[in-house]
């Protein structure tokens, strides 16, 4: 979507739901920005003009301006920062935290969920107990403060969040871990995530930031 009469661009993700393209798109939510949401299928990540934006062939990108980025968590590490705002810290020490926690995700939890995701409930005794002590990790630090950075939702919770609410589609039982269910609730229950839970499998996720999903 570009605001030809300002002469300025807006953010264009691409990826379609469900997909790590989720966790972008709440992300631009959040932090309020107009953006355009391009749908992209397993067809289109093969083709061609997918291939120049993403090599790997997969989803999300962000192409902003001439920035063209991949990988889901760069991506929105990268908005939070652009925007700046209470989603990212103004303080050296706590935006190394933000990372500290996102990469924390991407390593010790992302892995054990998506296959989770894979294998179905079959295995998923297996995989809780893998998960077992990284959500121990998680509980302690919930135990101490309303969300990962604090009182203040920030980054960090839309990212690691992002990551572990698919566990919601698994048979991975949280009960063992208070504090993780309680901050996992309070983030998925904010404004854009609250409705993408909500929609039918499918159906678009309507919010003001946002152009419809296309395919153009």
């Amino acid at each position: 979507m570009n605001d030809a009469a300002a002469g300025a661009t807006v953010p264009i993700l691409y990826g379609s739901l469900p997909s790590r393209a989720f966790r972008c798109l709440w992300m631009l939510e959040e932090l309020g920005l107009a953006y355009e949401w391009v749908g992209a299928s397993a067809d289109d990540m093969k083709s061609a003009a997918y291939l120049a934006l993403n090599p790997n062939g997969r989803m999300p990108v962000l192409r902003d301006g001439a920035l063209v980025l991949w990988e889901s968590i760069a991506i929105n590490l990268y908005l939070a920062k652009k925007a700046g705002g209470p989603l990212w810290p103004t303080a050296s020490a706590r935006q190394a935290t933000v990372l500290q926690w996102s990469f924390w995700a991407v390593s010790d939890i992302e892995p054990h969920v998506v296959a989770a995701l894979a294998d179905g409930p079959a295995r998923a005794g297996e995989h809780a107990r893998r998960l077992a002590a990284p959500l121990a990790v998680l509980d302690g630090a919930l135990a101490r403060s309303r969300f990962l950075l604090g009182p203040t939702f920030t980054a960090a919770d839309v990212n690691v969040a992002g990551i572990l609410s698919s566990v919601r589609a698994t048979s991975i039982d949280l009960a063992a871990f208070p504090e993780v269910r309680r901050w996992l609730a309070q983030c998925i229950g904010r404004p854009w995530p609250s409705r993408f839970f909500t929609t039918p499998p499918g159906a678009a996720v309507s919010a003001p930031g946002m152009s419809h999903p296309s395919s153009d």
